[in-house]
Parts: C-alpha cells; sequence; structure tokens
C-alpha cells in the first residue's frame, strides 16, 4: 500500500519541465488555424505555379529565360528570398 501512495504522490506532482511549458503563452486556436490556412494556400499557389510553368514548352520557358530545372528554384525564390 506503501508504494501505491507514493507512485501516485509522484505521478502527481508536476516536474519543472511541465511548469515551464505550462506556463507559456498560447495563442488563441483561432488564430493558429488562420496561419495553417495561409501557409496551405500559400503552398497551394506554389504547386499551381509550378504546373503552369511545367505545363510549357521548352520554347516557352526558353523564352522566358528558364530551364526545366530551374522551375522550383525560380517558384520558391520569392517565398525564400533567395
Amino acid at each position: 500500500m506503501a508504494f501505491l501512495t507514493a507512485t501516485a504522490t509522484a505521478t502527481a506532482t508536476p516536474t519543472s519541465a511541465a511548469t515551464a511549458t505550462s506556463t507559456a503563452p498560447k495563442r488563441p486556436m483561432l488564430e493558429r488555424l488562420g496561419d495553417w490556412v495561409d501557409r496551405l494556400s500559400s503552398a497551394q499557389a506554389h504547386v499551381r505555379e509550378i504546373a503552369a510553368l511545367q505545363a510549357k514548352s521548352d520554347a516557352e520557358l526558353a523564352r522566358m529565360g528558364l530551364a526545366r530545372e530551374d522551375i522550383p528554384g525560380h517558384v520558391m525564390r520569392a517565398r525564400y528570398y533567395i
């Protein structure tokens, strides 16, 4: 019985790591959800732009100054400031 009491007491007291994470300010759920939706729509826009460029012929890409292998870097340049 003493073992059960000691175990229950040990698990009931929070550790310093758990206390530190629980006191951190948290952003509202809707704000986090909105940020996630923004990131998702941005990623989808990049995928659509890559697909549109990949659908072009090599001659069209050359007129734009692009090679087929440069398409992802060209599209992502604006996002990552490359």
